[in-house]
This record gives structure tokens, sequence and C-alpha cells, in this order.
């Protein structure tokens, strides 16, 4: 019976270490993928610094090789590419094709999920300066259309006033010639 009973413990060691060692098996996968995010991450990272140091000229010529890339074929890293090192001040794209272009790279599948972080929080910056920029449109219209009023009443208080002082001149004329 005790022979039995030290077979089962030893069997039940021997089992449960087999499946330690099948577990960690496992994990390196998960570090391996992992491991290829960040090396897809410094991949992309550095590969936009190259951009980002481009002369102005380069960095047009790299925007219009680029665009059409994305055309023939929708990669989500070439849209990374587009939206952010080659697009200081909108250079390359506009803020409506930049938020299009963010938002593909918040749908891609096989984009990271640190980069998706990035991208929302840009999302909303870009939105929030887009609402901006069209409410002080909206406002700069409104002040143009202000101005216009405004001179037309300033011109018509002139011809007003031209009007007023050749009546006070004739009335003044009058008073004079009848005294």
């Amino acid at each position: 019976m005790q022979l039995l009973f030290r077979l089962f413990c030893f069997l039940l060691i021997l089992n449960s270490s087999g499946c330690q060692i099948y577990s960690r098996g496992q994990e390196p996968l998960t570090i391996s993928s992992e491991a290829q995010d960040q090396q897809q991450l410094y991949n992309l990272f550095e590969r936009s610094t190259r951009y980002n140091e481009l002369s102005k000229l380069q960095q047009e010529a790299e925007c219009i090789k680029l665009k059409q890339d994305y055309k023939t074929q929708a990669y989500w890293y070439t849209a990374w590419l587009l939206a952010y090192p080659l697009n200081g001040n909108f250079s390359c794209i506009n803020l409506d094709e930049m938020l299009e272009l963010l938002n593909v790279i918040q749908t891609a599948p096989d984009s990271n999920h640190q980069l998706r972080w990035l991208n929302n929080n840009q999302i909303d910056l870009l939105t929030n300066i887009d609402k901006l920029q069209k409410k002080s449109n909206s406002l700069r219209k409104q002040l143009k259309t202000a101005q216009k009023r405004l001179k037309k009443a300033n011109s018509k208080i002139k011809a007003l006033r031209a009007i007023e002082t050749s009546i006070n001149k004739k009335l003044a004329d009058e008073q004079a010639n009848q005294q």
C-alpha cells in the first residue's frame, strides 16, 4: 500500500511538473508576440525619425510617393507615415484626410494597441481642432459681414452729414439774406 501511495505521489508530481513545463512553453509565444509588437513600434518610429530629418523638398517627394503607395495598397503603417512624420503643419495631407487615416489605423486589426491609444488621443485632439477651425471660420465670416454693414452705415452717415451740412449752409444763407 505504501508502495502504491509513493507511486501515486510520484506520478502526481511528474504529471503536474509536465503541465508546468507545457505552460512555460506557452509563455514565450506571448513574449515573442510582445517582442514583435515592440520591434514593429521601434521600426515604425525609426522610419518616422528618418522621414522627419529629411529636407522640406524631400519630405514633399516622399509624401507624394507614400500617397501613391497608399492608393495602391492601403496599409495602416503607410497611413501612419502620412499622418505623423510627413505631416508637420498639415503640409502633406489636410486635417480631414488625417482624421480619415487615423481612423483607418484604429480599425486595422494588426495595428499595435499602443498606437491605437495614441491615435485615439490624436483623433480627439484633431476633432477639437477641426471644431475650433470651423467656429473660427464662422466667426471670421460674421466679422466680415459686420464690417461690410459698418462701412455701409458709415457711408450713409457721411451722406447724411453732407446733406445736413448743405441744408445748414442754405439755412444760414437764407437767414443772412433775410437780415
